[in-house]
Order: C-alpha cells, then sequence, then structure tokens
C-alpha cells in the first residue's frame, strides 16, 4: 500500500501544465500516463518517452499473446466439436487453454 501511495504522490507531483508533460501529450500520450512516466523518470523527457514506449510495446505483446491464446481456444473448439460429435473425449490441451484464458481475464 505504501508503494502504491508513493506511486500516486510522485504522480501528482507531476503537473499535466508542465512543459514535459505538454510534449508528450502532443506526441500523442496520454496525461496520465505521461505524467506517470515522468514522475518515475525525474522529470527527464528522453527517459519518460522510453518509457511510454516499453509500455506500448509490452500491451501490443499482450494483446498479441492474448489474440494468440484465443485464436488456438478456438480452433481447439472446432476441433473439440468434430471429436464430441465423433465419439471422442475432451482434450486435455483444450482445458489447458481454458484454464490460461480465464487467468488472463
Amino acid at each position: 500500500r505504501d508503494i502504491v501511495q508513493a506511486e500516486v504522490d510522485a504522480i501528482a507531483g507531476v503537473s499535466e501544465d508542465s512543459e514535459p508533460c505538454k510534449q508528450l501529450v502532443s506526441e500523442g500520450y496520454e496525461p496520465f500516463l505521461a505524467r506517470r512516466a515522468l514522475a518515475f523518470s525525474e522529470n527527464n523527457v528522453d527517459n519518460a518517452r522510453a518509457i511510454l514506449i516499453a509500455d506500448q510495446e509490452d500491451q501490443e505483446a499482450e494483446e498479441a499473446e492474448a489474440a494468440a491464446a484465443q485464436a488456438e481456444i478456438e480452433a481447439q473448439q472446432k476441433e473439440e466439436g468434430y471429436r464430441t460429435s465423433r465419439g471422442g473425449c475432451d482434450s486435455w490441451r483444450f482445458r489447458r487453454l481454458r484454464a490460461l484464458q480465464a487467468a488472463r481475464q
């Protein structure tokens, strides 16, 4: 809880009206995220930009991973439907993918 409060306090210390924040917002970053990155980088715009880029890359990677997992689940469901209609049984892989999907939500 103390860590979260320290982060909130650090972000509150960066004004949306500050020049570094305005610069990052003009580059397309959300004001809150720009303030957060500036707080972590001690108002260094280049470092804040690097934080924002890394955060975007992480988010894109997570979304791609989730989309791939979802596609695999859908393919498995189609296969599972085929197996069930042909008298097959549940697949361990299907159950594993379902558990992965539930954990990500």
